[in-house]
């Protein structure tokens, strides 16, 4: 994951001036799967990948206790500023490193728009982070199959695993909860090319 680090440091301020923009949309998203996941009965939530912070922000907004990873410290650093207001925690992290939380620490654990440029093994070690330190929900905000042109142009460019990612994605998230009996998997579709995948544990 380090390879990509320069990168969004490179970009970060891009991503700052998209801040409002993400977060709007991402409110839509939780409020279209607030009741049906029941998420108002949690409390805390782990940010992976959180980039400027427009995810965690919103998280904060409805009331959770919440904190973001990300290694880019460019990106960390317009998050802390964007969310001076906020009492989110954030943490300078390859989260394919080993990250310093107990074993389900967190009642949500999310990832936007992370997997889909790891290769798959590491994807997998992604996952199965995810799952270590999730108490109740794993959500991994991502493509769908239904491809965007200029999406699957720029994803070609950065050289990530985009292509196979879309294929696969269905099956690995329920690879995600193979370890527990009693748990699920939902896709939530947001729009033609995203959806929220998400695994619920049910034990």
């Amino acid at each position: 994951m380090r390879k990509h680090v320069k990168l969004f440091n490179l970009i970060a301020p891009v991503y700052g001036w998209f801040f409002n923009k993400q977060k709007k949309r991402y409110l839509r998203a939780y409020k279209s799967l607030e009741s049906t996941l029941n998420l108002h009965e949690y409390e805390s939530v782990l940010d992976l990948g959180c980039g400027t912070g427009a995810l965690a922000s919103m998280f904060a907004n409805q009331g959770f206790t919440v904190h973001g990873v990300d290694a880019s410290n460019k990106m960390l650093n317009i998050a802390k500023r964007k969310t001076t207001h906020q009492a989110i925690q954030f943490h300078e992290h390859d989260i394919l490193e080993g990250l310093p939380f107990a074993d389900h620490a967190f009642d949500i654990v999310i990832a936007s728009y992370v997997a889909h440029g790891l290769g798959e093994k590491e994807r997998h070690a992604f996952y199965q982070t995810m799952a270590r330190l999730a108490k109740h929900i794993v959500i991994v905000h991502d493509y769908k199959k239904n491809k965007n042109p200029f999406i699957a142009l720029v994803e070609w460019l950065e050289r990530g695993d985009y292509f196979n990612f879309v294929k696969q994605v269905p099956a690995e998230l329920k690879s995600l909860c193979k370890n527990s009996a009693n748990s699920q998997v939902i896709v939530h579709e947001l729009n033609n090319h995203a959806a929220w995948y998400v695994c619920r544990r049910t034990d």
